[in-house]
């Protein structure tokens, strides 16, 4: 084989590898879109809680009204059922845990009782502080893709790659 049907064959493959590159950073960045979609979706339903309960139940219930306690209860693990469902989505999707089952299990323990609705709203927001800092922790600040110097570093990883195709087809063409 030649030196010349060796070039012939080299560029090629560079395009071949250059949709390979690009396939896997199109994947990389649907896979990030789908978890900050999950992540804003538990925020959102943590938050609407959160409204719901200073809304509805800040005021004490007064001796004897069960209903309320009943209503607190309900309101409070119907949201938690969709928080476990889509954190169980996120771990499956990334393999990191965004939300404690520590978390989950202290407020479904605190919602039997109307008098926790204060401490129940400062544990949501714990939960909302600590998904988003997992958030933060796996997708930006490990990640040098992320950063300011992004353009430069792509340029000169293009460059390094440009320049040694072509003193390999310069060398190859001598021959």
């Amino acid at each position: 084989m030649e030196s010349k049907d060796l070039v012939a064959y080299l560029s090629p493959a560079l395009v071949i590898l250059g949709w390979w590159v690009v396939f896997l950073n199109t994947n990389r960045t649907a896979k990030r879109s789908e978890v900050r979609n999950l992540c804003d979706k538990c925020v959102e339903s943590l938050a609407k809680l959160d409204g719901t309960l200073h809304k509805e139940f800040s005021k004490k219930a007064t001796e004897g009204d069960i209903s309320l306690v009943y209503d607190l209860e309900s309101a409070v693990v119907s949201v938690l059922a969709l928080l476990e469902i889509r954190t169980r989505l996120l771990e499956k999707k990334t393999g990191v845990s965004f939300v404690s089952e520590q978390s989950i299990y202290e407020l479904k323990r605190k919602s039997g009782n109307q008098d926790n609705v204060d401490e129940i709203r400062d544990d949501i927001l714990d939960i909302i502080e600590e998904l988003e800092e997992k958030y933060n922790d796996h997708y930006t600040l490990s990640r040098w893709r992320f950063s300011e110097m992004y353009m430069l570093h792509t340029f000169l990883w293009v460059a390094l790659v440009l320049s040694i195709y072509f003193v390999l087809v310069k060398f190859m063409c001598r021959f």
